[in-house]
């Protein structure tokens, strides 16, 4: 992996990190308070806040996962279960987007419209590095990347 494309990868995985953590930490202080909840239906904070803290534990481990084996060579997570988690992520907060979207109150103000602008958000990022772990993987299976063939090292068999 280049130097160039590990920074684009961390900054990218730090900014979903954050918005992750921002969705639900506003959702859970801000928007939801005893029994009443700022989308009118309960359920609606408590599957922001589920899915903001399951979307934050995946994206820690695969960001820690990523960028170490960025820095230590062969250890990591591989392109492909990458590709097939962040493809998870973009879908799991694409639903949420949705839902949160759908269920906007007449009355908004700024924590409701934040939550419902870093759900979009971080759909976007998680489908920018999906496709970033995608490109990377089909490089990486291409076989005119693998070097020559064992007969054209000099060897005389």
């Amino acid at each position: 992996m280049s130097g160039a494309l590990l920074i684009a990868k961390g900054v990218l995985y730090f900014f979903e990190w954050i918005w992750s953590l921002c969705i639900f930490a506003v959702t859970s202080s801000d928007l939801k308070g005893g029994n009443v909840c700022a989308f009118g239906k309960m359920s609606v904070c408590d599957y922001a806040i589920a899915a903001g803290v399951i979307g934050w534990l995946l994206i820690t481990v695969l960001a820690l996962g990523v960028l170490a084996g960025g820095f230590m060579g062969k250890f990591g997570i591989p392109p492909k279960i990458e590709f097939a988690t962040q493809a998870f992520l973009a879908v799991w907060f694409l639903i949420l987007a949705i839902v949160l979207s759908a269920e906007l109150p007449a009355l908004r103000f700024d924590a409701i419209n934040a939550v419902v602008a870093f759900s979009w958000m971080i759909t976007i990022m998680c489908m920018g590095s999906a496709a970033i772990a995608f490109l990377e993987r089909n490089k990486s299976s291409d076989p005119s990347v693998m070097g020559p063939p064992p007969s054209s090292m000099g060897v005389d068999i």
